[in-house]
């Protein structure tokens, strides 16, 4: 009697565990974002690093670097503002928004400034994956909150493509080998 209560009692605690197990497995899956949407984000055209001319045809005009993660999440270094935080949303099969803060509000490379630089922006993808327009908005706001600069946000970008490795100039006679 005493082994069958034993053996009732190791059943009932792996029933209880195996019952937990599976409970939790159906509160992260009803946790997970939605698969459908992720799998869109992963493969838009926008996904990748960039090349950007700011403010082109202006004597603004500045080159800043960018990458949209395939999370949703963006990356930016620019030469004013430092590096910038960002998140972007498909709104199309080729296009997206994009809102990104930088910290540095000062126009010179060369000096920090406190603050912050909020950019929204609406971007385009050419049917090549290659080049895309963004038009949108900038504002600038000093720690206290009282914004200096609100304007346009217009950009051009260029996809940043991985490329072979150039070789190297062959070495000079007498060069030793070894």
């Amino acid at each position: 009697m005493r082994r069958f209560v034993v053996s009732l009692s190791v059943v009932v605690v792996l029933l209880v565990g195996v019952i937990a197990t599976l409970g939790r497995g159906a509160t992260a899956q009803e946790a997970t974002p939605d698969t459908t949407a992720m799998m869109a984000m992963a493969t838009h055209p926008i996904v990748g690093a960039w090349r950007f001319v700011n403010e082109p045809g202006t004597p603004e005009e500045n080159v800043s670097y960018g990458i949209f993660h395939a999370d949703g999440t963006y990356t930016e270094a620019h030469p004013y503002g430092g590096p910038g935080i960002g998140a972007w949303t498909p709104t199309g099969e080729r296009t997206a928004d994009l809102t990104i803060i930088f910290q540095n509000i000062s126009e010179d490379p060369n000096v920090f400034e406190p603050g912050v630089v909020t950019v929204w922006q609406a971007f385009e993808v050419d049917e090549t994956g290659t080049t895309l327009t963004a038009t949108g908005s900038v504002e600038v706001a000093t720690p206290d909150g009282a914004v200096v600069f609100a304007g346009e946000a217009n950009s051009l970008g260029t996809r940043v493509k991985a490329e072979p490795v150039p070789v190297m100039g062959t070495p000079m006679a007498g060069t030793p080998t070894s």
